[in-house]
């Protein structure tokens, strides 16, 4: 017998056993007939039933049948549910798979790495796309950061890793090229590198505070006699180049000087700096340096009537 009619058979026996006894009441005279009756219908349509059992035997059968066919048919729907849920988890990591493959063959590796990170359990082949995509985007990154920097704008090249650092935020080549970009930017000399050592009226100008040299206000620098004087800058090993103007200061004596420049105490290169000639633009190269020494000479022997340098425009990378 099926366990579809088995089941129905039960359900019914048990739901509507007091019509049953009504009815057998009703052909047979006494209880023990009803009882024997009962057990011997029951046999005909259940083989666990044998029609010599009591009455109370076959109704404990009856009863354990219907709970085991109940108990089977809630542990196959488990495992037809379980079946459907695999499929359904299937079906979606294809389609994630699928739609993160299609971003990243159009080179939108934000939003694919954005759908791949929201997935909390990854098979082995999400985990490889993860890799390859999170190597693709660093390097898609660290271009356009590196364009951005060729066109002088280290601030949106900074902006640009800090958005993709927001998306991968333990990538070390993000930010380590964001510490290059940042070392390399363009600073005010004397914001970051200012003199610490000096001798003979040394002055700074900052802050929109001025000079002139060759009939123009100039700032962002200092001033130093030319008598036998220096300046000491600590570079700590920083910065890769220094460019600046120098040159005479205005009103002062028409003198002609040398400019001397030494790195690491040791003589880099000197500069002739004429006294009714415009300033001269330098650049020194710093890779690796960790002080510079400004050395201004003019050939006076005493201070009084020496002339006066201007440094100006100093921008430090």
């Amino acid at each position: 017998m099926s366990d579809t009619i088995k089941g129905a058979i039960i359900g019914a026996l048990i739901t509507t056993l007091g019509s049953v006894l009504i009815f057998f009441l009703g052909n047979f005279s006494t209880q023990a007939t009803l009882e024997k009756n009962t057990v011997e219908t029951l046999s005909e349509y259940f083989d666990s039933i044998d029609k010599d059992m009591s009455y109370k035997q076959a109704l404990q059968t009856v009863y354990e049948d219907y709970k085991n066919t109940k108990d089977e048919k809630d542990k196959l729907q488990e495992q037809l549910n379980a079946k459907q849920n695999e499929a359904d988890a299937e079906k979606k990591i294809k389609e994630v798979i699928e739609t993160v493959s299609s971003l990243s063959d159009k080179g939108n590796y934000e939003k694919a790495l954005s759908i791949l990170n929201g997935v909390e359990d990854k098979t082995p082949e999400m985990e490889l796309l993860l890799v390859d995509i999170t190597g693709k985007f660093e390097t898609q990154i660290i271009d356009k950061a590196s364009n951005l920097q060729g066109e002088g704008k280290y601030d949106e090249a900074v902006e640009i890793i800090d958005n993709a650092l927001k998306i991968l935020p333990n990538s070390n080549d993000l930010s380590t090229k964001k510490e290059k970009i940042i070392a390399e930017k363009p600073q005010n000399f004397m914001d970051v590198c200012e003199p610490y050592e000096t001798s003979y009226n040394y002055e700074k100008y900052i802050n929109g505070e001025t000079f002139q040299m060759s009939g123009q206000d100039r700032t962002n620098g200092f001033t130093i006699m030319g008598y036998d004087n220096q300046a000491l800058a600590n570079l700590d090993g920083k910065y890769k180049e220094l460019s600046f103007d120098v040159g005479h200061v205005d009103g002062a004596e028409m003198l002609d000087a040398t400019l001397s420049i030494y790195l690491d105490g040791t003589f880099y290169q000197s500069y002739d700096i004429k006294a009714d000639a415009l300033p001269i633009s330098v650049k020194i190269p710093l890779e690796g340096k960790k002080q510079i020494k400004f050395f201004t000479k003019d050939g006076r022997s005493v201070a009084m009537y020496s002339t006066v340098l201007g440094f100006a425009d100093m921008v430090i990378k």
